[in-house]
């Protein structure tokens, strides 16, 4: 797979490979998230957009016949006999039409006692469906497209210099291409091939804190999908094949997992919460009460163990090491190459840690998955201010740690001025 951006905040053009594990280090303000955010968006965005399309459009009428059906055929949980998504799906699917569905509606309101005091307006009732189901699929699919485009980069996905041009993003998976570019407000959108796996992206170890709080079911919680899958895959009941399968896939990774966790994370069905359970407590531990490094791992073990990440699918890990002690950093590091190798993912990670990089490629040699490591370095340029990325080999992975070599130079600096004062 490869990736292109051009013109999207701070980055001009940059070209990222991606196959098996690639590794962005750099400064800070470097671009490194912005290409995990954009990578993360086209996949959140073009994954099933012909089916994301038509959920939109359901779930427009949903609330038009939510909000505009008269009160007092509302039990709370069916209008009209009938709840009001099965009505929106049917007018969506052409089952019914809207002056049918509307004359339903009239007949119910005619029957109920409380009609005067509820006038709906059916003119405007009838207005709003016909306009939601007149939407074009191309401009639904634009919008769905610019919408994620907005939560994934915090609506500043456009260049930040003037000279800069349009914002355009292009993957390619084995000769086709995904490209979505912007010429006004709305994308253009060019698709050669349907996204078959899911992405997902690892930014804070707290992603599964409050999974028994209202912002569960948040659709403007931007990681929120991460959340309800890895929650889902714990209340349902897996497939028996696919449950033997993962597990012959996952057991030596699950067993390194428990030993570095000393337990393993549960779910709570009834308090609905994450725990990590451990022969050293007497009761599971709240995932809100663990330091944020057994978080970090703790995620992971919830990710994989129910099959929440699958085979081939995208993992983004968002400076991943900086919660956890070197030494964690190191076995992190071996997991994250273990995983990648046994469900053959496409993981894209950026760090500061010269141990947790340098800990990537040699495990990568380890398992023999060093072809498969791919190591850019994240610049702005000084003329410009604009941020480019550099490929790095394998052979050259020394190179890498030019940017951690800084804060060394600091350091010495530091304590030979300090030093020297004193030995005056």
């Amino acid at each position: 797979m490869k990736l292109h951006i051009e013109n999207i905040m701070a980055i001009k053009s940059v070209d990222i490979d991606l196959d098996g594990i690639t590794v962005i280090v750099g400064n800070n303000n470097t671009g490194k998230s912005t290409a995990g955010k954009v990578l993360w968006t086209m996949f959140r965005a073009l994954r099933d957009i012909n089916k994301r399309t038509y959920y939109e459009r359901v779930n427009g009428c949903f609330r038009v016949i939510r909000t505009k059906s008269p009160m007092m055929l509302w039990d709370g949980t069916r209008p009209f006999r009938h709840t009001c998504l099965d009505y929106a799906e049917q007018l969506v699917d052409k089952k019914i039409s809207v002056d049918s569905f509307i004359n339903i509606i009239k007949q119910e309101y005619q029957g109920s006692k409380e009609r005067d005091l509820f006038p709906p307006d059916w003119d405007e009732f009838k207005k709003r469906l016909q306009e939601i189901l007149a939407i074009k699929e191309d401009e639904l699919q634009k919008q769905v497209v610019f919408t994620y485009f907005k939560r994934g980069l915090g609506e500043q996905f456009f260049p930040l210099f003037k000279e800069h041009g349009k914002p355009s993003v292009k993957m390619t998976i084995k000769g086709k291409y995904l490209e979505v570019f912007f010429n006004n407000s709305l994308p253009e959108i060019n698709l050669q091939l349907d996204l078959q796996n899911n992405a997902y992206y690892f930014a804070s170890p707290s992603l599964l804190e409050n999974t028994n709080s209202d912002r569960l079911s948040n659709s403007d919680n931007l990681f929120i999908e991460e959340k309800n899958n890895i929650v889902n895959s714990f209340k349902q009941d897996g497939v028996i094949v696919e449950d033997l399968l993962l597990r012959k896939k996952y057991e030596s990774i699950e067993a390194q997992l428990a030993r570095i966790l000393e337990g393993k994370i549960t779910y709570d069905r009834d308090i609905r919460d994450f725990c990590l359970e451990s022969s050293k407590y007497t009761t599971p531990l709240s995932f809100a009460n663990l330091s944020q490094g057994v978080k970090s791992m703790a995620t992971l073990q919830a990710a994989f163990s129910r099959g929440a990440i699958g085979e081939k699918d995208v993992l983004i890990l968002d400076e991943p090491e900086i919660h956890l002690h070197p030494e964690w950093q190191v076995k992190y590091a071996d997991l994250i190459v273990q995983l990648q190798k046994a469900f053959n993912l496409t993981i894209l990670l950026t760090s500061h840690s010269p141990d947790f990089v340098e800990a990537i490629r040699l495990c990568s040699k380890k398992y023999g998955l060093e072809k498969k490591l791919n190591g850019y370095i994240s610049e702005i340029q000084p003329d410009s201010g604009a941020v480019t990325m550099k490929k790095i080999s394998v052979d050259n992975w020394d190179t890498m740690f030019e940017k951690f070599a800084k804060s060394v130079d600091m350091l010495m600096d530091l304590r030979s001025s300090i030093e020297g004062e004193f030995d005056e």
